[in-house]
């Protein structure tokens, strides 16, 4: 990152400089004092023991994972990969819940306004993407009724990925915000507003009444649910959760909620307590960004990576890995693990798209085999390991989703889960294409040095 930007104020003293300032700062560092004041607050809250709970299952599960009885539950590695979270982002894994996996937008959609619609106390919600279309306003709609009816809203969106509606944003969002819902977005600082721009929220995410949450790829949009003729059908995996893992969901949510308005609603009744299991999926919530003290989604993904004995199955939309994950991929592969990565053949972004071509083209060429996805476009953000782990969120493989943006994913351990999403990943083989490495070893001289080029700025991308 330091080379990149060092090449870029070289070359292009003036544009370097202003994107420096834009993009170049630490937030991380910068944030550690808010970091610890959002803490505090979580510990000091007046109104409940939901943060001292917290604190309390993670201690008290450190050391049941050092226990025998975890065995029963765990293996070795699965402990360890728990235990590196609990450490790094105080995320206890959680049990009992029942899980249901989307494939795609529609079905995903119909679910989230049916369990709106049943709100009785309180609809949290999250999203990168929220758009003034035909998605948007069934979802503005299904909120005005329920806000109508008593329902405590509040929403976060992030001020980027919602460019495009802050051009109708007073209509939007003004007739939302006039039943009284409560709307802000993201790190949106008017003193700092363009040293945020580089800093986003990618989270997506929503919960109903403290017992049922959603979290995963699919934003609020039309092309979400295949209305984009640019892309046709949209492939994504997005989760629906009840049980214990849905309060880890909302601690996040209300983590965020402070860190934007700086106020402490860390309340009992937004946690619902669950007395019986839910269903049988075991699952650990994670979620890493500028407010966090370490790139725990990042972590995970390293270390699985690092500790694969047999495969490693990757989805993502994009493709720009660090020095390090690069290589940890890379020794994976020589080392005889089966590497398969699913990439979709209509690119969404030009510069990312190419810098991908040029990972992938590396990586190929070693051995590890990459599916170009044809159906239509490919957004899920999945990744699987030796069919005793995966990783399903918001957090696409690259630089920028483990050490710049906001995001969340749920971490799986569970057969009857696991199974389900290899079964998924089978299915979607059957709509791609296996990417020749000796077609990339033809590349043109053009075609190399656009992706070079792109590749250049990958850390800042």
């Amino acid at each position: 990152t330091t080379m990149t930007w060092l090449l870029l104020l070289i070359l292009l003293p003036v544009v370097g400089l202003v994107m420096y300032f834009v993009f170049g700062e630490n937030l991380r560092k910068k944030n550690s004092k808010k970091i610890q004041k959002m803490k505090d607050a979580l510990l000091k809250a007046d109104d409940t023991r939901a943060a001292y709970d917290l604190v309390y299952q993670i201690e008290e599960q450190k050391k049941w994972l050092d226990s025998e009885a975890s065995d029963a539950f765990f293996n070795r590695d699965d402990k360890q990969a728990i235990r590196l979270l609990l450490n790094s982002g105080n995320t206890p894994v959680t049990m009992g819940n029942d899980l249901k996996i989307f494939e795609e937008g529609i079905s995903k959609f119909e679910k989230l306004l049916e369990d709106i619609s049943k709100a009785e106390k309180h609809i949290h919600m999250e999203y990168y993407i929220i758009k003034d279309d035909n998605m948007g306003n069934r979802l503005r709609e299904a909120l005005i009724e329920r806000a109508r009816a008593g329902v405590k809203i509040k929403i976060l969106y992030d001020p980027i990925g919602c460019y495009p509606l802050l051009i109708t944003r007073r209509h939007f969002f003004g007739s939302m915000r006039a039943e009284g819902i409560e709307i802000f977005a993201f790190m949106q600082d008017k003193r700092l507003y363009y040293r945020n721009i580089n800093y986003r929220n990618h989270r997506k995410i929503a919960i109903i009444d403290g017992k049922v949450g959603y979290l995963g790829g699919i934003n609020i949009g039309d092309e979400y649910v295949h209305e984009d003729p640019r892309f046709g059908f949209w492939r994504d995996t997005h989760l629906r959760f009840e049980g214990n893992a849905v309060v880890m969901l909302q601690m996040v949510f209300l983590q965020d909620w402070y860190h934007r308005t700086g106020r402490s609603e860390f309340r009992k009744s937004y946690f619902h307590v669950f007395e019986e299991p839910k269903g049988p999926t075991t699952v650990q919530i994670v979620a890493s960004g500028t407010d966090s003290e370490h790139p725990t989604i990042y972590q995970s993904f390293f270390y699985n990576i690092t500790h694969a004995q047999q495969s490693v199955y990757i989805q993502s939309p994009y493709f720009v890995p660090d020095e390090a994950l690069l290589m940890a991929l890379k020794s994976a592969v020589l080392s005889g693990v089966d590497v398969k990565i699913m990439f979709p053949g209509i690119p969404d972004h030009f510069t990312v798209y190419h810098a991908s071509q040029s990972y992938l083209s590396e990586i190929a060429e070693l051995g590890a085999k990459v599916y170009i996805y044809k159906k239509g476009f490919i957004h899920s953000k999945v990744m699987m390991v030796d069919h005793e782990f995966a990783s399903v969120g918001t957090a696409n493989m690259d630089v920028r989703s483990f050490k710049i943006n906001a995001e969340i994913n749920a971490l799986i351990y569970d057969d009857e889960t696991l199974c389900h999403l290899y079964d998924m990943f089978d299915r979607d083989l059957r709509n791609c294409e296996l990417l020749d490495p000796d077609v990339y070893l033809k590349k043109t001289i053009r075609r190399r040095f656009v992706e070079g080029a792109c590749r250049l700025f990958s850390p800042i991308l």
